[in-house]
């Protein structure tokens, strides 16, 4: 059996909506004062554009998606090309080490230095 491009995009497009509405309500619920200034509209769009920053740097699961955004609400949105938070670049930039020790990392930085758990 052989989908049809429409068909396979209109299942991709389905599954990206889940896993945004999923993303969402685990960030309203891990940062309640970040995400409290924010209307429905504003997540979901700031989870598309982590969507696609996070993918390249090889973060591409709901969770790996999730602590990507949830940085994004903590230092801004340029946390990864910001001078300010250069940690971040030398974590999602190195190529030899996994995606999930990325976020590993990624989730301990925002634990000592926000005092915050996603």
């Amino acid at each position: 059996m052989k989908m049809r491009p429409e068909t396979m995009d209109a299942l991709t497009a389905a599954a990206i909506a889940r896993s945004r509405e999923k993303i969402v309500a685990a960030l309203r619920q891990s940062l309640p004062d970040e995400t409290s200034k924010c209307t429905a509209a504003q997540l979901h769009a700031l989870c598309d554009r982590g969507i696609t920053r996070a993918a390249e740097y090889g973060l591409d699961t709901e969770h790996s998606v999730y602590v990507y955004v949830a940085a994004m609400l903590l230092y801004g949105e340029d946390f990864d090309t910001n001078r300010r938070s250069a940690w971040s670049r030398e974590i999602l930039t190195d190529n030899g080490v996994d995606a999930d020790v990325k976020v590993q990392a990624i989730q301990l930085h925002i634990a000592m230095d926000k005092n915050k758990r996603v």
